[in-house]
């Protein structure tokens, strides 16, 4: 092992003691549901939240700032190990100031009771020491404990206004991967240091070399320690799967989804090209492997056939291999007989999923979809509501198959690939 911080610590838990962790976990996610335990800003191990969801809300929060001419500074903030730093004994404190009593807060004060932890190295295993750090690795539990313990880290934070909401956002969390939303260089370095006394009383260490500073749409040059560490300026970085960029467009990304789709059609190169390999299962290869992994984030820019057209071509070679037809072919109505489902339209569903879903989130995205700005540029949420209005009207209720028929008789040269619901402007037929 080259690094020697490159290690996972894993507890051999009891199959008992597991699910009287997950009963414990189940409670806490339901105290959190009826109660809102954890901050709006935290999305990591929450019920019904989505890494894309808290994406897409830092996309569109600066999105607002930008078309409202409002600087906004960001501070991508990434722990060491936060999971193995987290004080025992400070966990029960904070669960206890939160409002966690009784029984519930006795079984997880027993679980983590003077535990011992050894080291095992081939045949030979230490003694065993205390282990009073660290939230267990593989216990149904540790997520939602986590967020508990981080919960409180933006509390003395300015944030920023975000046109259409009343109130102030100071950042946003997955887990433990932070993000600092300020107005100005000078706030930046003020809640930078609010983060670095936080993370000093609760003894959680910043990895500064995963850290990076970036200013929307500005040239700046800046000089910002968090925790008395240098932090870089980034004109891109990836958070969460997206790669954000100074210029805030989602063309970087675009071509990151295009370069991994090429890396998996190239390894299974031989897989596709082989004769004796039913064509079923190359073309379940393709829509169950290629097209995740080229519309990853279409959630955040579905919507657009134009944006699509690099990763579209990278699916195309992989149907040419599996038709054994040449670049003239006409790929349309291969794909259509093939069964695969072109990019455009998959990153069009997963989009219009999203917004029918994210209203009822119990995060900032909510909020943003609910309240969105009233400006002449469209953001996610105003461009996702325009287009869903538009092209993707709810189905009546009892629908038949007739109906579904009758409608791409209706609408043969629609423009826009419509989605398992239907294409637009339908009319109800009656006695189905």
């Amino acid at each position: 092992m080259k690094d020697p911080d490159n290690y996972r610590g894993i507890s051999l838990i009891p199959t008992i003691i597991k699910l009287l962790a997950k009963i414990v976990a189940t409670k806490l996610a339901a105290m959190d549901i009826k109660y809102s335990l954890i901050a709006k800003e935290q999305a990591g191990f929450r019920y019904f939240e989505e890494c894309v969801a808290q994406a897409t809300t830092l996309y569109e929060i600066a999105k607002r700032r930008k078309i409202k001419n409002l600087q906004t500074w960001i501070c991508f903030v990434d722990y060491s190990k936060a999971y193995d730093r987290v004080p025992h004994m400070a966990l029960i404190h904070k669960l206890r100031s939160i409002g966690i009593g009784g029984k519930l807060l006795n079984v997880i004060n027993g679980m983590y009771y003077d535990p011992k932890i050894a080291v095992r190295i081939g045949d030979d295993i230490s003694g065993p020491s205390e282990h009073q750090f660290g939230v267990r690795q593989g216990c149904p539990a540790s997520p939602i404990l986590f967020d508990l313990y981080i919960n409180d880290i933006f509390s003395r934070l300015l944030g920023v206004d975000v046109p259409g909401l009343p109130n102030r956002i100071p950042g946003l969390l997955f887990a433990d991967n932070a993000v600092v939303l300020v107005d100005s260089a000078e706030n930046l370095q003020t809640s930078l240091d609010t983060i670095s006394a936080w993370s000093d009383a609760w003894e959680m260490a910043v990895n500064a070399s995963k850290c990076a500073i970036m200013a929307i749409s500005r040239d700046d040059a800046v000089e910002m320690t968090l925790q008395r560490q240098n932090i870089r300026k980034a004109d891109n970085y990836t958070y969460l799967g997206y790669i954000m960029n100074s210029k805030w467009g989602v063309s970087d990304t675009i071509k990151n989804n295009k370069l991994k789709a090429q890396k998996a059609l190239y390894s299974a190169y031989g897989f596709l090209n082989r004769s004796n390999v039913l064509t079923a299962l190359k073309i379940k290869f393709i829509n169950s492997a290629l097209l995740p992994i080229g519309c990853c984030g279409g959630e955040t820019f579905g919507m657009s056939e134009a944006l699509f057209h690099p990763i579209q071509t990278v699916i195309h070679q992989g149907t040419r291999l599996v038709a054994k037809v040449g670049k003239s072919a006409a790929m349309e109505r291969i794909r259509e007989e093939l069964g695969i489902t072109s990019v455009f339209l998959r990153a069009c569903i997963v989009r219009e999923r999203a917004i029918t879903k994210w209203p009822a989130s119990k995060t900032w995205i909510a909020d943003l979809i609910n309240k969105p700005i009233k400006a002449q540029k469209s953001t996610w949420v105003t461009g996702s509501s325009r287009w869903k209005k538009r092209y993707c009207q709810t189905d009546a209720a009892g629908q038949t198959p007739k109906n579904k028929i009758q409608r791409e008789l209706d609408w043969p040269t629609s423009i826009v690939p419509y989605t398992e619901a239907g294409p637009p402007g339908h009319r109800e037929i009656e006695n189905g």
